[in-house]
């Protein structure tokens, strides 16, 4: 089971995964919450089948529909997840992590910034777009780069 903050790689894990060993036969389905108290009949549909299957877990959904009452099925995830035997945590990074992933991804770019600018501006970002994670430090690189790019152009 994996859970944890938005942004921090859940999805990207998971489809890096399934890609992995599609080939093997690995499928994966995605259960809404409401859906959740049908879990134990998908399950006994599925027995029997030659592919293999993993449970996603839908605390951090972006959809606010399915996630409006989140607190409400953790007792019911975290029951579910000890079938499971495996539970991985993503947490969003501290500050100085964050500005780690930021300078990484600039130097990936080959943006030449300053660095006490680049953190100055990477800081002002996560608190008006989503706080820190990996996501969000990519989404502040996309634009720096897109505003340099755009300002080289005038």
């Amino acid at each position: 089971m994996l859970y944890g903050d938005r942004g921090t790689g859940k999805s990207s894990t998971i489809k890096a995964i399934l890609n992995e060993y599609y080939d093997q036969g690995l499928r994966i389905i995605e259960i809404p919450k409401k859906y959740l108290m049908d879990f134990t009949d998908i399950i006994r549909t599925l027995e029997g089948r030659k592919q293999k299957f993993s449970d996603r877990a839908g605390l951090s959904s972006s959809n606010p529909d399915e996630e409006i009452h989140a607190a409400d099925t953790i007792q019911e995830k975290l029951s579910l997840a000890d079938r499971f035997g495996i539970k991985v945590t993503f947490s969003s990074p501290d500050k100085c992590k964050f500005l780690q992933i930021v300078d990484g991804i600039a130097q990936k770019r080959g943006l030449k910034v300053d660095e006490e600018y680049l953190h100055q501006e990477a800081l002002k970002w996560e608190l008006f777009y989503n706080g820190r994670s990996p996501r969000t430090a990519k989404q502040f690189i996309d634009w720096l780069e897109g505003s340099l790019n755009f300002s080289d152009k005038i």
